[in-house]
């Protein structure tokens, strides 16, 4: 299942690359320098709106595609984390570690902008939510690993996400032109949706298709957003959270087979 995930994962990055392209230039075409509002006589919204979907598209169609082949995802979350522990902890710390520059940097800037208490509050989650997310990636090494932390670490993100959505909306609210930032606020909310269902893996009720859908749009809509007009801070931030969600998106297509996957074991304890 390498394969498929290379090519799929392969196929977003392509996919964003050239919507992220024609979002560059709507951004230098079509708006007003200005009022901020969007010309009528220009084309490039309805073409970063067009590729956006066409995108979108290619991903519904090649998760359907694994689902038409009739392959089965982990169904636990200690199944669907898998690999070499090494090269997990490198990869899942470095993504973290992006997402901790980026917050820290936002937070430092946000004290020149006019809602500095709400921004810094989103930076401290998203922190918070790199911390889960290296704990989620340790959770199915360790020997006796504890289901309420499972779900904790799982919920992280998801919460992080929320509350960045409501930051974005009200920093932009003032703003002329939904489309200048609408492609934000559609980024955040299909991310939200990844994050919460990839976290039913942590409180045992996964849809993996589903979250493997929202995940990759999520990642998707994150890249082509970078463009925008936004601080380094959480440009970085959305980087990282596009990263995290290509990884978990990644683990649940190398973790399919064409067997639905055996449940794990109970422990004698937990029987008696």
């Amino acid at each position: 299942m390498q394969k498929d995930a290379v090519t799929i994962s392969s196929y977003v990055l392509i996919a964003a690359a050239f919507s992220a392209f024609v979002r560059w230039i709507q951004n230098q075409a079509a708006f007003e320098l200005e009022t901020g509002l969007a010309k009528p006589d220009t084309i490039w919204g309805e073409a970063t709106f067009l590729f956006c979907v066409i995108g979108i598209a290619g991903i519904i169609w090649l998760v359907r595609r694994l689902w038409y082949r009739g392959l089965y995802p982990a169904q636990d979350y200690m199944s669907v984390i898998h690999g070499e522990q090494i090269w997990l902890h490198r990869i899942t710390r470095a993504i973290a570690g992006l997402m901790v520059i980026g917050a820290v940097i936002a937070f430092l800037i946000a004290g020149y902008e006019l809602y500095s208490s709400i921004v810094r509050t989103m930076c401290v989650l998203a922190i918070a939510a790199a911390w889960a997310f290296v704990k989620l990636s340790e959770l199915p090494f360790e020997e006796e690993p504890s289901p309420h932390k499972q779900t904790l670490l799982a919920a992280i993100p998801v919460v992080m996400y929320v509350y960045w959505l409501v930051v974005s909306y009200r920093t932009h609210a003032a703003i002329p032109s939904v489309w200048s930032y609408g492609l934000e606020i559609f980024a955040l909310g299909a991310s939200i949706l990844g994050m919460f269902y990839f976290a039913g893996y942590g409180f045992e009720f996964p849809r993996p298709y589903a979250a493997l859908g929202c995940l990759l749009t999520g990642a998707l809509l994150s890249l082509v957003t970078l463009l925008d007009d936004r601080n380094i801070g959480q440009s970085l931030m959305f980087v990282a959270g596009a990263a995290m969600q290509m990884y978990y998106a990644y683990m649940i297509i190398t973790s399919m087979s064409p067997e639905w996957p055996e449940e794990p074991e109970e422990p004698e304890e937990a029987k008696e």
